[in-house]
């Protein structure tokens, strides 16, 4: 975790062990490891559902802001940021 930014205590790293331990032997167990991994991607899951949804519903909701205009076009030949070539004077 370290390599990876994150600076965990003794405490956090007890946690993290006890959380996937299913026999208490203080060692990280496939089954617990699958089953919290299981969980996690069921959790996003739920979060991407619930975002989709979110962005239907703003989607319906009206604005009261008056519609973009297109921007006036600048004479090119004026324009200071136009691109000259290097072949043309």
């Amino acid at each position: 975790m370290s390599r990876l930014g994150e600076q965990l205590s003794e405490s956090d790293v007890e946690a993290m062990i006890r959380a996937v331990d299913r026999n208490d032997d203080g060692k990280v167990d496939y089954e617990g490891l699958s089953l919290c991994v299981a969980s996690v991607f069921a959790l996003y899951a739920r979060v991407v559902r619930i975002a989709k949804y979110c962005v239907r519903i703003v989607a319906r909701i009206p604005t009261t802001d008056p519609p973009l205009r297109p921007r006036p076009q600048a004479d090119r030949r004026s324009d200071p940021l136009r691109v000259r070539s290097p072949h043309r004077n």
